[in-house]
């Protein structure tokens, strides 16, 4: 069980004054007492306490009022007051800040309640993947066609690069590219010359390449070798339709992407409201306890005053029982008056801890 310890509202220069005061006015007691002892006073018939220690009295009033004045309790309860209504009206705002996000929390649970991502970002990764194997796998082998041009090998397989990345992104769009036709037709006849034009494209390459192995076979044989660039212009047919194939098939749609980005709003929004709302909840906690600080220092200061001022009161009783003490054991009459015989004391204190906290 975790136990929090308070510190208690203290001023040691408040303990000394106090201290200091309540003795210098016990000092001054004696020779009082002595000085009314000689003259035999008080009579013996007295019962008032104000002519013999009344200035006594109001010197121990005057520590007491010392202590309010530095300790302002009054000033400290209009604080706390002052806080509890700066406290109600920040928590009252924090509340409806809190509502308006419930409100948001209750609508976006709405929207995704049974929405589910439409596709999984790994099936992207795996079509790029697919893609980058299929092309990339011819193209690497056509870096010597490049080669017959006079470029070096870095420069052609930069350049085989560059051609694999174009075939890829029309791989990827080649679908999208033949609905600019507006009928069955039309799209056809897109799709049949796109790759018209690129069984062109890859029969030119496709013989300089042959032409290129021809060389480099004919070098390791004792006749000329004549090599065929149709197959060739049909792999690279094949492997360039593959990857148009596991786009259209794989790769998410306009709408299912559009999907995705509504669900992702939609989830980026709970996370910020869920966010939103725990930092609420934070702020109105810490109101809640800077607000409860606050009486806690008004408490701790309201119960350091009323220790003050018990000790001041007990060492005014002491006083008149010195007094009394003192007056006695100097009287020349012997004579004990019957005022030393009344219980108590009778003069009255004017507190300002002890009243405030009697009405607590």
């Amino acid at each position: 069980m975790e136990t929090t310890i308070k510190t208690r509202y203290h001023l040691p220069e408040l303990d000394n004054y106090v201290a200091t005061h309540c003795d210098e006015i016990r000092l001054a007691i004696i020779p009082n007492a002595e000085n009314y002892a000689t003259r035999n006073q008080p009579p013996l018939d007295s019962d008032v306490i104000d002519t013999f220690f009344e200035e006594e009295h109001l010197k121990f009033q005057g520590v007491i009022d010392e202590v309010q004045r530095k300790l302002q309790m009054n000033t400290s309860i209009h604080h706390v007051a002052e806080h509890k209504g700066l406290t109600e009206g920040r928590t009252r705002e924090v509340l409806n800040r809190l509502s308006a996000v419930k409100e948001k929390q209750g609508k976006n649970a709405a929207h995704l309640h049974g929405k589910k991502p439409p596709f999984s970002r790994r099936t992207i990764r795996i079509v790029i993947i697919a893609t980058v194997v299929l092309i990339f796998g011819d193209v690497i082998f056509n870096t010597p066609v490049f080669q017959t041009y006079g470029y070096n090998l870095a420069e052609s397989f930069f350049l085989g690069a560059i051609f694999a990345c174009l075939l890829g992104i029309l791989a990827h769009f080649f679908k999208r590219i033949t609905t600019w036709g507006k009928t069955m037709w039309q799209r056809r006849a897109i799709g049949i010359g796109l790759l018209v034009l690129l069984g062109i494209l890859f029969y030119a390459m496709a013989a300089h390449r042959a032409q290129f192995l021809e060389l480099q076979m004919s070098d390791d044989a004792a006749k000329p070798v004549h090599v065929s660039p149709l197959p060739f212009v049909v792999m690279s047919l094949l492997l360039f339709l593959g990857a148009v194939v596991i786009n259209d098939f794989y790769f998410p749609s306009p709408e299912q992407r559009e999907a995705m980005r509504e669900y992702q709003r939609l989830t980026k929004e709970r996370e910020a409201l869920e966010a939103e709302f725990t930092r609420l909840k934070g702020e109105e906690a810490a109101i809640e306890n800077e607000h409860v600080e606050v009486r806690h220092m008004n408490a701790s200061i309201l119960e350091y005053g009323c220790s003050l001022e018990e000790i001041i009161i007990s060492k005014a009783h002491e006083g008149w029982a010195l007094w009394k003490k003192t007056n006695m054991m100097h009287r020349k009459d012997n004579s004990r008056p019957r005022l030393f015989d009344i219980p108590g004391y009778q003069l009255q204190f004017k507190t300002n801890f002890h009243t405030i906290k009697k009405l607590q």
